[in-house]
């Protein structure tokens, strides 16, 4: 036992120093670099503190474990900054990195800062900077030097740095602060560099790819583009030039901004050719644009900016609150432009901006671009589709421009749940279509005043498979009408003309499990747009008009045109408005009545009610006119003093009977007090003789 304890002392001790030797060095503690006591020196046996002097490149391996910073000159070899380790050049010191005889005479695993302005370090041996070390340039105006750059190294530019410093493929870098440069500055070549991991703007200065006249540029983000500061800039064509060049930035990660400016160019040249001078972006990954300003300034309108949506495969997200390009300065969206499928998600919102163009390419994807979530068109002009796209359960397509919508519709798929808004303005009359279309739900909408939308020829019928909405409810009125249209009209859903909304068509059918919904109040909602037209009410109607249900040019379905109105036979209307309701212009039969309003509704002529009166809110006022309940006809609801029907004039409520039975009728009094004070008739024999009533 005495003899395996003493074996495994001995390995203990082979074990500690096997990771040393003599005359190397090791911080002690931090501070300057010139001081002995924050250095340890091994001496064959254990570490000495304090060392007989700083470390130079004459000595064995030295490790920097502590934060230390050079204000002399200094010149170094075997050197390691460690994940814990920092070192900080200052004004009056300078570093040279000698060439040993190791593969790397500079090893950084932690962080390398420059702070001074006129020295830097010098390598004349290997310095490379490993994954998650750092580089940070925080002298004014310095240059980089040349180094080996791991992927996952991280370039962090604190101060504006030299220009045509992008010489070398950096992994990850930052730009803090109010830093900034141009990356490519040569006159004699295009400029052509790779970034292996992320760019990212966080400065308010600006950053420019390239600023050369008469040459191209390239630059290459292995990862993601990043711009998320207030103020910030990053220009690709900086240069004042009307020669035909391309300046390209190729982003193989995602395209994220939240914040800052990206300027495709801000080039005054006056004298540029049609498409001659290009500046353009290539996205292979997602494009995240939530905040923030993107942008083209040149001061010649023929210089050409484009997006470009270029993932060879798979699917790619595209999200933005829209571009700032004056109208003369276009922006160019191509999606799908190299197979991927582009896609609107779940929740996110993709703006196009009126001088923003957008392309639908044609990829191996079908559908080409798939809209999920919301897709707002304000473009200047039609879109461009070679390829497929389709709104989705769900989704949301808002056309709210002047431009054509027809052509791009022939390759749409509106699938069932989807979403089709028309958004003009009393400013801005949106062209739309129905000729030959089929809509799940399609609605109608102004952002500003009055909006007459009317529609063109065509003679195709009309589809509309969910709901058709004219109106949002605001003082922003719409008035849809057929116009010249001839097609049929088939409505396969619900039926909204909300208020200040209305619809001026020819016949159609609203089927009996759907419902119509005319919400103004003083005015006509719904309108025969010639003579001989039938409205086919087979499900529920809602009407919230004051003056009656048609018949007249301010009731809810105007008189214009005489249109013809039948009521299915399990057809409901529901009186739902919020000042006292006439029933002014309905048929003389009903198969149900739904009185729903707290104002109450006054009985403008006899009426039969064939299967039941609903009483859900309100008091319903016969006046001077008869309300009769066939024989098989129930009341419904729950009869109270606010909630009755009100015979105390000249009209009757009268029940007929085809044989025995009891019945209530639900009314009251509300001169003076109002009292709720119902009648129950119970008739156990005798004979009845048709249309006998009580």
């Amino acid at each position: 036992m005495r003899k395996f304890l003493q074996t495994i002392f001995l390995l203990n001790i082979l074990l500690e120093s096997s990771g040393q030797s003599v005359g190397d060095y090791k911080t002690f503690a931090s501070g300057d670099w010139a001081n002995v006591s924050n250095w340890s020196r091994y001496n064959g046996s254990t570490w000495v503190n304090p060392a007989p002097s700083a470390p130079a490149s004459t000595d064995g391996v030295t490790t920097v474990d502590h934060i230390m910073t050079v204000s002399s000159s200094i010149t170094i070899d075997q050197t390691i900054i460690s994940t814990s380790g920092s070192v900080e050049l200052l004004t009056g010191g300078a570093i040279t990195v000698a060439n040993g005889a190791s593969a790397i005479d500079l090893e950084v695993l932690g962080i390398y800062k420059r702070t001074a302005t006129a020295t830097t370090l010098i390598p004349t041996g290997n310095v490379t900077f490993q994954s998650g070390s750092y580089y940070i340039h925080n002298a004014s105006g310095g240059t980089i030097p040349i180094c080996t750059w791991n992927a996952n190294s991280i370039l962090q530019i604190d101060v504006t740095v030299a220009n045509n410093e992008f010489t070398e493929s950096f992994g990850n870098v930052v730009f803090n602060g109010s830093s900034g440069c141009v990356m490519g500055t040569s006159t004699l070549a295009n400029f052509v560099n790779t970034i292996q991991g992320n760019l990212t703007i966080a400065t308010t200065g600006t950053v420019s790819v390239s600023n050369q006249s008469s040459f191209g540029a390239t630059l290459t983000i292995n990862g993601n583009l990043i711009l998320n500061t207030s103020g910030g800039n990053f220009i690709i064509d900086a240069a004042n030039s009307s020669s035909n060049v391309t300046k390209k930035v190729i982003v193989k990660g995602n395209y994220q901004q939240s914040n800052g400016t990206f300027n495709f160019t801000n080039n005054t040249s006056t004298a540029i050719s049609a498409s001659t001078r290009n500046a353009q972006i290539d996205i292979e990954g997602n494009f995240e644009h939530i905040g923030g300003t993107i942008t083209e300034t040149a001061s010649d309108a023929d210089f050409f900016s484009r997006i470009n949506m270029t993932k060879t495969s798979g699917t790619q997200l595209i999200e933005s609150i829209g571009f700032s390009n004056a109208a003369a300065n276009i922006i160019n969206f191509l999606v799908a432009n190299a197979n991927a499928k582009s896609i609107v998600d779940v929740g996110k919102t993709f703006t196009q901006n009126s001088a923003t163009t957008f392309t639908v390419s044609a990829s191996t994807a079908t559908p080409d671009l798939d809209i999920n979530g919301t897709f707002i068109n304000k473009g200047s002009t039609a879109w461009t589709s070679s390829g497929t796209w389709a709104v989705n359960n769900g989704g949301t397509y808002i056309h709210n421009t002047l431009a054509g919508i027809s052509i791009p519709l022939n390759s749409a798929t509106l699938a069932t749940g989807s979403n089709f808004i028309y958004r003009g303005s009393s400013t801005l009359n949106t062209p739309f279509s129905f000729s030959g279309r089929t809509y799940f739900n399609v609605a109608f909408e102004s952002t500003s005043g009055a909006w007459s939308p009317t529609h063109g020829a065509g003679a195709s019928p009309l589809v509309v498979n969910g709901l058709l909405r004219v109106g949002d409810g605001s003082v922003n009125g719409v008035s849809l009408s057929q116009g010249s249209f001839t097609g049929t009209l088939t409505f396969n859903g619900d039926i909204e003309l909300k208020a200040n909304g209305t619809l001026t068509c020819n016949s159609f059918t609203l089927a009996s499990d759907k419902t119509l919904t005319m919400a103004n109040i003083a005015s006509f909602s719904l309108a025969a747009l010639s003579a001989s037209q039938t409205f086919s009410l087979i499900g529920t109607i809602k009407e919230a008009n004051n003056n009656g249900f048609s018949g007249g040019a301010t009731r809810a379905i105007s008189n214009t045109n005489s249109p013809t109105i039948t009521l299915g036979s399990n057809a409901t209307v529901e009186f739902n408005g919020s000042s006292n309701q006439a029933t002014a212009g309905l048929p003389s039969t009903v198969p149900n009545v739904n009185i729903n309003n707290t104002s109450g509704v006054t009985l403008s002529g006899t009426v039969d009610i064939s299967t039941s009166l609903i009483l859900s809110a309100g008091l319903f006022t016969l006046e001077s006119n008869h309300l009769t309940l066939g024989t098989s006809a129930t009341i419904n609801g729950t009869p109270s003093a606010s909630n009755m029907i009100v015979a105390t004039s000249t009209g009757e409520l009268r029940k007929n009977y085809n044989t025995t039975g009891s019945f209530t009728f639900p009314v009251g009094d509300n001169t003076g007090t109002v009292e709720y004070s119902p009648v129950t008739l119970n008739f156990t024999g005798g004979t009845f003789h048709p249309h006998t009533w009580a």
